[in-house]
């Protein structure tokens, strides 16, 4: 049997299963749990399975960030620029804030738009990408911590300019792929 690789810069922390597109939430994982709970299974996409789906991925949400809390990368400075896909082409921007763990910024790009039909949490290469699905496109929300350099020049100063250090290389800092192990 060959050796699965684990790829160290790309790779998936979270995903909704709104639209049954996860493998987890699948009809087969549902019979499954039917008979392990000695219960009658519904047909597929009925209410009952679509019930369980929704069930299971806000079991599967509550305990990823009851994780994340004991994550090396929980307590830190963070950010987000986005690029929102509107019914009239892309936003691009930032937020003016800065997060003070890794949960609330995660939060924060998952609640921010309340019409998301899906969502996928990613770590690609050093930040954590937030995409939100929903009727007019996607939203791409981007999580970076800040340096110390970032720290300092955003949390230390009364109005600090974001504008001008959300440009800047060295206000951030690449997240290692292992910050979800302590």
């Amino acid at each position: 049997m060959a050796k699965q690789e684990f790829n160290k810069k790309d790779f998936t922390l979270i995903q909704s299963g709104g639209r049954g597109y996860d493998e987890d939430y699948s009809y087969e994982n549902y019979l499954e749990w039917c008979k392990e709970n000695e219960m009658e299974p519904s047909e597929e996409y009925s209410e009952d399975y679509w019930s369980w789906v929704y069930e299971e991925a806000e079991i599967d949400y509550d305990t990823f960030f009851d994780n994340l809390h004991f994550s090396k990368a929980e307590h830190g400075f963070y950010m987000i620029t986005f690029d929102l896909g509107l019914w009239n082409g892309h936003r691009k921007g930032y937020i003016e804030q800065v997060f003070t763990s890794l949960t609330e910024a995660i939060k924060f790009a998952l609640q921010s738009s309340n019409d998301y039909l899906d969502y996928k949490v990613q770590f690609k290469d050093g930040e954590v990408i937030v995409y939100g699905y929903h009727h007019d496109g996607t939203n791409i929300m981007t999580i970076s911590q800040l340096s110390k350099h970032g720290q300092r020049n955003l949390l230390d100063k009364d109005e600090p300019n974001y504008e001008k250090y959300v440009q800047m290389k060295d206000t951030f800092k690449k997240l290692d792929w292992q910050f979800a192990w302590t």
